[in-house]
């Protein structure tokens, strides 16, 4: 019966490879940038800054991701090897900027505070990851 059962379960083995073949990556650089101002003038606001209550401040980000994955894949066509093929390439891309500051006052409000959050729009309307996205950006939701 154990011959029998190792019969059944070696003789319905599928027949598997491993993959073989690497996926390539280019690093094409990423950075991101910040700016804070006061809304009327444009003044800039810098580390440590103090304003008044009630100034109405700008935050500005850009943000940018550049290069590709390449994802490979045996090519068992026919059940015949035939290579290592391209099944799908990724691009680098931002998907959303998150802002926040320190905020310390003379009252209760003192902590880290979310203060903006950016993601891509396409132009249906619906969220896109972009190469290079900024709250300037015409295709940017804030």
């Amino acid at each position: 019966m154990i011959l029998v059962m190792a019969w059944l379960i070696l003789g319905a083995a599928p027949n598997i490879h491993a993959q073989v073949c690497d996926s390539n990556f280019s690093d094409g650089g990423k950075s991101i940038t910040a700016n804070v101002t006061v809304d009327s003038g444009g003044s800039p606001v810098t580390h440590d800054a103090v304003v008044t209550v009630g100034t109405r401040l700008r935050l500005d980000a850009l943000a940018m991701a550049h290069g590709r994955c390449d994802l490979w894949y045996e090519d068992w066509t026919g059940g015949q090897y035939r290579g290592c093929t391209i099944h799908d390439i990724f691009e680098r891309t931002v998907n959303h900027i998150d802002m926040w500051a320190d905020i310390t006052t003379a009252t209760t409000l003192n902590g880290r505070y979310m203060t903006g959050y950016v993601s891509g729009m396409a132009p249906d309307g619906t969220t896109r990851d972009y190469s290079v996205l900024g709250t300037l950006s015409p295709s940017a939701i804030k």
